[in-house]
């Protein structure tokens, strides 16, 4: 970065951890030019390296959100406080009170050099940092600490809507508008997600910036490599931020093998991740591991399907 700036990324989930959480924990100490914040009800209130774990139940978090929004918040999952991220700047205004920047990601990222990315913050004077180029993503987005900023979400009365209802509205991202967002100037009665009110005429000189730096679909993850230079594709040769196991990290075919550490090179195919070249004896025996960790489950899916195929049968013969 051009000058020290202090970040710091809160992150929120409730339940049992999955197996890729190693993965981002990971990452996150690799990158010692971030904070991070994990609350969940699942740990122990403790500091790691740049990682701090803070015990929160969705209760106490619904606690902590009414009293700072001034409006009654009762979340019933945990996936819902999605909607909510946009007001991290006044939930967590204490927490975030000696910080520049405040943000959030996902817990199934994998983190490259984010300080490659991130220097835009000071050197244009960003206030909005998104890593996709056509909404606020989810998965990582970087909100300048000032008054104007944290209270963005605040716009218009829509958010009260949103935060009051327990659906899922994408409110942090684009209201699933993924294709097709609002005209700002002539936005209708819809529902803004944050990133409609950054494009609305009153906030424009919030300067938002949007960058193509994470790789998440399926098609995108032919050769990918994470070193101490950061994730390159190795197809293209461009460097990328992060590496969001999207779809991947439910695919029997994508193999995540048990974590190892935080210094550890990754090689990364549409089969999965190893820690070595995806070529040689060691790819072997890698593929070996895959095959053994994937076979139950193609026997599984094998048994689903022609389970489904005799139903179906069964179904047609009978009208």
């Amino acid at each position: 970065m051009t000058k020290d700036v202090r970040i710091l990324i809160i992150c929120y989930y409730q339940g049992k951890f999955s197996n890729y959480i190693d993965y981002f924990l990971g990452s996150c100490v690799r990158n010692k030019n971030l904070n991070f914040l994990i609350l969940s009800d699942e740990v122990e209130s403790r500091r790691v390296e740049n990682v701090e774990y803070q015990s929160m139940t969705l209760h106490d978090f619904n606690q902590k959100a009414t009293d700072a929004l001034g409006l009654k918040i009762e979340l019933d999952r945990g996936f819902k406080v999605c909607d909510l991220r946009p007001a991290y700047g006044e939930i967590f205004k204490d927490e975030i009170a000696s910080y520049d920047y405040w943000g959030f990601c996902d817990f199934d990222t994998i983190l490259g050099r984010t300080s490659d990315f991130l220097d835009v913050l000071t050197r244009e004077e960003i206030d909005v940092f998104a890593s996709t180029p056509g909404w606020n993503s989810g998965s990582f987005s970087v909100y300048r600490n000032t008054e104007e900023v944290n209270k963005l979400f605040r716009s218009n009365d829509h958010w009260k809507v949103i935060f009051s209802d327990n659906k899922y509205y994408g409110f942090d991202e684009c209201c699933q508008r993924w294709s097709n967002p609002l005209d700002p100037l002539n936005p209708g009665e819809e529902l803004f997600s944050i990133y409609d009110l950054l494009r609305l005429p009153k906030n424009k000189h919030i300067n938002a910036i949007y960058r193509d730096v994470v790789i998440e679909w399926p098609k995108d993850i032919k050769s990918l490599t994470l070193s101490r230079e950061g994730w390159i594709n190795q197809v293209s040769g461009q460097k990328f931020m992060y590496l969001h196991l999207l779809l991947m990290k439910n695919s029997w075919r994508f193999y995540l093998p048990k974590y190892s550490s935080a210094n550890s090179d990754y090689y990364v195919s549409g089969m999965g991740l190893s820690y070595r070249p995806q070529k040689g004896v060691s790819h072997f025996r890698w593929l070996v591991e895959r095959m053994i960790h994937i076979l139950p489950k193609i026997v599984k899916s094998i048994c689903n399907k022609s389970k489904a195929e005799i139903l179906e049968k069964i179904r047609l013969r009978n009208t």
